[in-house]
C-alpha cells in the first residue's frame, strides 16, 4: 500500500523523506481502527479495485467501472427499505427547504 499511495501521490520516496509520516503509518497499523475511520465511498471501491486486480491480474479494473457496475445493480426499491433512507427521509421532514426525494 505505500508503494500504491507514493505512486499515486507522485511525491518521490514519500515515506523516505517523510519519516513522521512513515512512524504515523506504522502507529495506524498498530491499532484496532475501522476502516470507515480512514476511507469510505470512492476509496474504498479504489481499494477493492486494488483488491481484484491482485485476485485476478487478468483484468485491470478501476472503481470508477465498479462504482458504475453498483449503481446499475443497486435497485431504488431496495434503497427505500434501508434505515439511510428513512434517516433522510426524516431528516428532509425536517429540513423542508430541502427536496431529496421526487416521489
Amino acid at each position: 500500500m505505500i508503494k500504491i499511495i507514493e505512486n499515486k501521490s507522485n511525491i518521490i520516496r514519500l515515506f523516505e523523506n517523510n519519516p513522521h509520516l512513515k512512524l504515523e503509518l506504522e502507529k495506524i497499523c498498530k491499532e484496532n481502527y475501522e476502516i470507515t475511520e480512514f476511507c469510505n465511498g470512492h476509496d474504498i471501491l479504489n481499494i477493492f479495485a486494488l483488491s481484484l486486480k491482485k485476485a485476478i491480474s487478468n483484468k485491470n479494473i478501476s472503481g470508477t467501472e465498479i462504482e458504475d457496475q453498483l449503481i446499475i445493480a443497486y435497485r431504488y426499491e431496495d434503497f427505500k427499505i434501508t434505515k439511510l433512507c428513512k434517516s433522510l427521509r426524516n431528516w428532509e421532514t425536517k429540513n423542508s427547504e430541502y427536496n431529496l426525494f421526487i416521489d
